[in-house]
């Protein structure tokens, strides 16, 4: 449940790695101050990224989406498929007892 009132200040700016934007936002409810810090992921990596992820993917024992999103700096959706495309190939197993819907595990063959 989002937390509702007032905006009052929302910063964004370029961040020094790439084209995506992190930024801060500051609500204001019931007098109480809140700050969150939004980072905007890039939605795919670049070729040269995405042979990274491959190579630490097959070489790790085990790797969950989570890892990779903040590694790499990629939305947690596009690691998951990227992870499921490796595993469709064979190169990754999931690990069935391991894994729930919130948390995959995927390791080695």
């Amino acid at each position: 449940m989002p937390i509702r009132g007032k905006v009052v200040r929302r910063v964004f700016e370029k961040s020094p790695k790439g084209d995506f934007y992190q930024g801060l936002v500051r609500k204001v409810r019931w007098g109480r101050t809140y700050e969150y810090k939004l980072i905007l992921r890039a939605p795919w990596p670049e070729p040269d990224v995405l042979q990274k992820i491959i190579e630490e993917a097959l070489r790790s024992k085990v790797i969950t989406p989570n890892y990779i999103a903040l590694k790499y700096n990629i939305k947690v959706s596009t690691a998951k498929r990227i992870l499921e495309a490796l595993r469709q190939k064979g190169y990754l197993k999931l690990l069935e007892d391991a894994s729930d819907a919130s948390l995959r595990l995927y390791s080695r063959t």
